[in-house]
């Protein structure tokens, strides 16, 4: 069982359940408390049974490597942790890890993937998963970047898409995936 998974499988296509599991690992984060931080939480998962690959959330796993410039994302802990139980260097684990993965894995994430880093040199998430789009298939994303501004809106999904990775909201998990990411209940007019 990956660390902090508090289950192994679930049913392949219970989307609430995997985001739910994300959600959790947002919530492992105790390090983004101060205003414009944000607990993200990411599960890689093998599509075709629903096992559990990965578990990770942002700044889980050290960062700043002279090989991988930049705090860890959610989803670069999630890659690294398969780097990890597979013997594999895991600055940049995405360049080392496709053979270690499910012909058909796919990425529940809290947050959409970063397509842009204030780190020169770092490399984005979405970079990250289109180095894996041979079993990287499908990415469910719970809510919109919250540093996004509307004309980098779409961005990274038009990078992933045109690269062959699906990107999927899961709308119906938005306000849980906010509350997780911000610490702030959600106020409906």
């Amino acid at each position: 069982m990956p660390d902090g998974a508090t289950i192994t499988r679930i049913k392949p296509d219970d989307h609430a359940a995997f985001m739910s599991l994300a959600i959790e690992q947002a919530l492992l984060d105790t390090s983004h408390s101060a205003p414009g931080k944000y607990r993200v939480g990411a599960v890689l998962i093998n599509q075709d049974t629903g096992e559990i690959v990965s578990t990770g959330y942002a700044l889980e796993l050290p960062g700043n490597m002279a090989e991988d410039v930049g705090s860890t994302h959610a989803e670069q802990c999630c890659f690294m942790k398969v780097a990890q139980q597979h013997g594999l260097p895991i600055a940049r684990a995405e360049t080392h890890i496709e053979d270690a993965l499910p012909k058909r894995t796919v990425i529940y994430t809290t947050m959409a993937p970063c397509h842009k880093r204030s780190v020169p040199g770092a490399r984005t998430c979405c970079e990250r998963m289109v180095e894996l789009k041979a079993r990287l298939k499908t990415v469910y994303v719970g809510m919109a970047h919250l540093q996004e501004n509307a004309a980098d809106k779409d961005a990274g999904r038009k990078q992933l898409e045109a690269e062959g990775i699906k990107v999927i909201d899961l709308e119906h998990m938005r306000d849980a995936c906010y509350v997780a990411a911000t610490g702030e209940s959600v106020h409906k007019a």
